[in-house]
């Protein structure tokens, strides 16, 4: 928040200066092209009175003033784009000195192959001195291949879980253990690269659907990229999507989404794009976070195909709220207010849930 509040402020102030300097410079322009074309006309009204110009004259003498200064307008306008690109080389700089995870040179010992044991210890956690802890003494146990549903009310730590385990953030109090190793022992980096997260806000970078799909996992081949979206019910939505004409069209994996554009795509459509860029990782620990919002009953169908094709093989951890997922799970972990309300077998936690839960 600090580094965020800093760099956040110093933005701002540029943007300030810059649009004073651009103020000035239109002002500027503006005064010189009315006080060259008042001058042109006053001078030549007189040479006109006096018989030395035509009105003819003083017209073309008019056109040719105007199509002279407007070059010059628009270069007093654009010297203010040189203010603004000193501005984005400075936060661009600002943001690469930015400290990392860890050092670019440190000698990292990747992580063997995860089972997907995952086991969390009096877990606490609160994001500022402030306010109320968002998990209090959290714990729990998922065996390898385990299908765990996690539920409860808004503001009840649901997604916190995740992002812990997920290495986004440190607990506070207590432990969470990957087949028996604290994730403080772990390599941050290599730990995300071993955990696969879907997030619940759908997000995309400018570039084609390939690329955004390989932010997962670089080294996807294309027939990786096919059983992901297959896995997701999209690969037949990718390959119909059609962008541009004549020798700028662009069809398949190589449209390109993450701007305006991707705001007319049907959400459905987004979402199993975000469920296939999570597929593609094939890691041991798979996260989702209201992996249902947005999908169809197309899709929902196809993500809980996939959610049993994982069973026994992966480790899922799913948040969700609809009844349809919580009957995929082995266990159900019901959170409230940063507590386990009840944690076990998925037929024994749905037994103590009110019917109005969900």
């Amino acid at each position: 928040m600090e580094r965020f509040r800093e760099y956040s402020a110093s933005a701002a102030l540029d943007s300030f200066y810059t649009a004073q300097i651009s103020a000035a410079m239109q002002t500027i322009s503006h005064v010189l092209m009315i006080s060259a074309g008042l001058g042109t006309i006053i001078f030549g009204v007189f040479r006109v009175l006096n018989g030395d110009m035509t009105v003819g004259g003083l017209v073309a003498s008019m056109i040719l003033v105007w199509r002279v200064l407007a070059p010059l307008q628009t270069g007093f306008i654009s010297l203010t784009r040189v203010t603004q690109v000193k501005s984005s080389i400075t936060q661009i700089n600002g943001l690469m000195n930015i400290k990392g995870e860890r050092d670019q040179h440190a000698l990292v010992t990747p992580i063997k192959q995860m089972e997907g044991f995952v086991t969390f210890a009096r877990v606490s956690i609160r994001y500022s001195p402030d306010s109320d802890p968002a998990l209090v003494g959290v714990s729990f146990e998922i065996e390898p291949g385990e299908v765990l549903c996690v539920v409860g009310g808004n503001g009840s730590g649901k997604s916190t879980v995740l992002k812990l385990l997920a290495g986004m953030y440190a607990p506070q109090a207590g432990s969470i253990r990957v087949d028996n190793m604290d994730i403080r022992q772990m390599d941050t980096v290599e730990l995300r690269h071993a955990v696969g997260y879907v997030p619940q806000t759908i997000q995309f970078f400018y570039g084609t659907i390939a690329q955004n799909l390989r932010l997962a996992d670089p080294t996807a081949t294309e027939e990786d990229m096919y059983r992901a979206c297959e896995l997701a019910a999209v690969l037949d939505d990718i390959l119909a999507l059609k962008q541009g004409s004549g020798k700028w069209a662009r069809s398949g994996f190589d449209v390109r989404i993450g701007d305006s554009a991707s705001g007319q795509m049907p959400t459905s459509l987004l979402q199993r794009l975000n469920l296939a860029r999570g597929y593609l990782k094939k890691s041991p620990i798979m996260l989702f976070d209201e992996p249902g919002n947005g999908l169809d009953y197309a899709g929902d169908q196809a993500f809980m195909r996939a959610v049993e094709s994982m069973r026994g093989k992966t480790t899922v951890l799913m948040v969700t709220h609809r009844p349809s997922h919580m009957k995929l799970a082995d266990k159900i972990l019901w959170l409230e207010y940063g507590n386990v309300r009840a944690f076990g077998p998925s037929a024994e936690v749905l037994a103590q849930m009110p019917k109005d839960f969900v």
